[in-house]
């Protein structure tokens, strides 16, 4: 369905659901770099936030393997925000998608594929994708 391109996925086993890279789909649903793609999801962030929308929320910041091969942290979103992403982008690209998700949705197996997809793209890191929260620690002044 995403054409061999890559959505880097992560496992939570605490939260027991799969977790996307919010930049990556951008890139794809947009069909433009990693970069533009970032450029966009940051808008659309800042445009949705004053809103308290769900997808302003919902996502996470998690620690991602970037290009240059280093653990970066990153915005990530659950199985449902990447169907409401996939459904409020306003581009011509991102038809096909629509219609594969309409499609899924009907059948009753949306989930299923993309969790597939996850599997298939799942990072293989030894340190697990922690929500920031929990990963950021107080320095002591002496």
């Amino acid at each position: 369905m995403f054409k061999g391109k890559k959505i880097r996925s992560f496992w939570s086993e605490e939260e027991k659901k799969w977790w996307f890279s919010a930049v990556d789909l951008c890139a794809i649903l947009i069909n433009r770099d990693y970069d533009e793609a970032r450029k966009y999801w940051n808008h659309m962030k800042r445009n949705l936030r004053p809103s308290q929308n769900q997808l302003t929320i919902n996502y996470r910041q998690l620690k991602m393997k970037s290009a240059d091969s280093k653990m970066r942290f990153g915005d990530a979103l659950d199985i449902k925000l990447v169907f409401y992403v996939i459904m409020i982008i306003p581009s011509k690209e991102a038809e096909p998608y629509k219609l594969w998700l309409a499609e899924a949705a009907a059948n009753g197996t949306a989930s299923q594929e993309l969790t597939a997809l996850a599997k298939a793209n799942a990072e293989t890191t030894e340190q697990p994708a922690i929500p920031v929260q929990k990963t950021i620690t107080r320095r002591k002044l002496v």
